[in-house]
């Protein structure tokens, strides 16, 4: 797959971005569920300063991370399990998710305060008969049981997976010319702003939210009340 310097440059600028508001919100005691691009041992050290709590993905762009979180994960027993199954649109989907002691002194490395190696092993029966398997891995300070881990990661995936889909299939985001300089950063964040708007006020479908207030200005000033 061929990604473009655009792609690459706006990325990359997440990371500072996140940082910086995460040191200025002033707020102690909020638990940050992170995707693998901010698993960075800077925003470690951000969100533990802030009195607060991380977790973060673990993926490939941490290789020697990754490397010893798989194997923390293999070689200790499990301190907390849990799993759950559920229906949906025709699949069939079963989580479990177990909690392991981190054991390798990350600390000593530049990794912030890290308590706990989250696995979640996740497996999806299609209607087409079709099974598949994933395995994801996070690291924490958090000190809580698998359950909360469970409900705070699928509820932290079910907001990224609905606010990309509605980006991209709504708002066509991707196909979007605007390359020029914070351009590109401000219209995302007021496509956020809009998709919070709708649902704040009770809609699910943003594509119908919009039909229903194109070119109504007073119902569009409405939502802002």
């Amino acid at each position: 797959q061929v990604i473009s310097n655009d792609k690459v440059d706006e990325k990359s600028n997440e990371i500072p971005k996140a940082q910086e508001l995460i040191k200025k919100s002033h707020r102690k005691n909020v638990v940050y569920i992170m995707d693998a691009l901010h698993c960075q041992k800077k925003t470690a050290e951000i969100i533990c300063n802030s009195k607060s709590n991380y977790v973060l993905q673990v993926k490939a762009n941490q290789k020697k991370l990754l490397r010893k979180v798989k194997y923390t994960a293999r070689i200790l027993p499990a301190i907390s399990k849990h799993s759950t199954k559920e229906k949906n649109k025709g699949r069939f989907e079963t989580r479990i998710v177990t909690v392991h002691k981190e054991c390798l002194d990350l600390d000593y490395y530049g990794w912030k305060d890290i308590k706990y190696v989250v696995k979640v092993d996740r497996t999806v029966k299609h209607k087409s008969g079709k099974t598949s398997n994933e395995t994801a891995y996070f690291i924490t300070n958090l000190d809580a049981d698998a359950s909360v881990f469970n409900k705070g990661i699928r509820g932290h995936w079910g907001i990224e997976n609905s606010l990309h889909y509605v980006k991209d299939v709504t708002f066509n985001e991707d196909r979007q010319r605007i390359r020029t300089g914070n351009a590109p950063q401000n219209m995302s964040l007021l496509r956020s702003l809009v998709i919070n708007i709708f649902r704040n006020k009770g809609f699910s479908n943003i594509a119908q939210a919009i039909r229903l207030h194109a070119g109504n200005i007073p119902a569009m000033l409405a939502l802002l009340k």
